[in-house]
C-alpha cells in the first residue's frame, strides 16, 4: 500500500463503490486512474478482483476473472483485511467485499499464504 493511502481513505472510496453497485441502476465501473490502478490501487488481477468483489460472486467466477489459483484469491481477501481494513464476507458459496471495524491480520496463517503465493 502506498504511504498516501490509508484504510480510513479506502474504506470510504469502498463505501462509495458498493452503494453504486447496490443502486438499482448501477453505473460501469469507471474507478481507475491514468496508470490503470483500481480505487484500492491495485493493478492487474488484484485490480480485477476489487471490481469483481463488488458484486457477489463465487470463488471459480474469482479465478476465471483474475487469472489466480484459489490460493491466491485467498491471500488476496487476506490482503485487503490486512492492509486496507475491508473484509470479505462469503454467504452461500458467494463472496463480497464489506467494510467493517476489522483488526488488521499480521497472524501465522496470512503469513503461511503469503509464502505460498510469493514465496517469500
Amino acid at each position: 500500500m502506498s504511504y498516501i493511502r490509508t484504510m480510513e481513505v479506502d474504506k470510504a472510496a469502498t463505501v462509495k463503490q458498493l452503494a453504486n453497485a447496490n443502486s438499482a441502476r448501477p453505473l460501469p465501473y469507471s474507478g481507475d486512474d491514468e496508470q490503470g490502478r483500481s480505487w484500492l490501487g491495485h493493478i492487474k488481477g488484484a485490480r480485477l478482483l476489487d471490481i469483481q468483489l463488488l458484486t457477489p460472486s463465487t470463488m471459480r467466477q474469482l479465478m476465471a476473472v483474475s487469472g489466480r489459483t484459489e490460493l491466491s484469491v485467498v491471500s488476496h481477501f487476506y490482503h485487503l483485511r490486512d492492509k486496507h481494513g475491508l473484509e470479505i464476507k462469503e454467504i452461500d458459496g458467494l463472496y463480497r467485499l464489506r467494510v467493517s471495524e476489522c483488526v488488521p491480520l499480521n497472524d501465522y496463517v496470512y503469513r503461511m499464504i503469503r509464502v505460498g503465493v510469493t514465496g517469500l
